[in-house]
């Protein structure tokens, strides 16, 4: 299954390149000059540009050393490239080294966290005795107090404060810390991965699909 799964993501990255790179065919009579060819360095900056997110510092040269064919075949098969600087710099973004359920228990929701310690349900049930006895003059509730479910703002303090200690106490994240590591970890692999087809692939099917790797 693995085999087929790696045989299907090459099948995808060679068509992609093809599409890539490869010339535009016209029907019909061209009556414009033949185009100037590339020089190599023009080439090499083209298919950087085309497989990954552009030429860094030092990338035609390196290219220019190794041969623009060898450069093409490495990037169809990223588990032949040494990525270790990408890997370094992505290392201490923890939401990747966890599991589902360890992710989950580690970043937990603040509602569900509370919750599930019992402190949900007291505040609610606090917040509709609160509610039911306040009036006004006619002997209606006020406006603001019509939800049963609303907290006061003594209440969302307490509630903060019940969160952060509770946050301390079990080691835990905040739950909202999760997607900027994976926009963190996006950007350091499109920065400074070799594997630069791979991350495209990855980034498009991200962009169109939601899909985060």
């Amino acid at each position: 299954m693995k085999t087929r799964s790696l045989l299907s993501q090459k099948a995808a990255a060679i068509l992609s390149l093809f599409a890539l790179i490869s010339p535009m065919y016209v029907f019909g009579v061209d009556t414009r000059p033949p185009a100037k060819p590339l020089s190599q360095d023009q080439k090499i900056v083209h298919v950087l540009n085309r497989l990954g997110f552009g030429a860094r510092p030092g990338d035609v040269e390196r290219v220019k050393q190794i041969g623009l064919d060898k450069y093409i075949d490495q990037q169809l098969n990223p588990s032949s490239i040494n990525d270790s600087v990408a890997e370094s710099k992505v290392r201490n973004l923890e939401v990747f080294n966890l599991s589902t359920a360890d992710l989950f228990a580690k970043y937990p929701n603040p509602g569900a966290l509370l919750k599930q310690l019992g402190e949900g349900k007291k505040a609610q049930a606090n917040a509709r005795s609160q509610a039911s006895d306040a009036k006004t003059a006619d002997g209606t509730k006020p406006a603001e107090q019509q939800d049963p479910n609303a907290l006061t703002v003594d209440q969302q303090k307490e509630r903060r404060e019940k969160l952060a200690a509770l946050y301390k106490e079990y080691d835990l994240r905040p739950a909202g810390q999760i997607v900027p590591q994976i926009a963190a970890n996006r950007i350091l692999r499109a920065v400074y991965s070799e594997r630069q087809l791979q991350e495209v692939m990855v980034d498009f099917w991200q962009n169109h699909f939601n899909v985060f790797a």
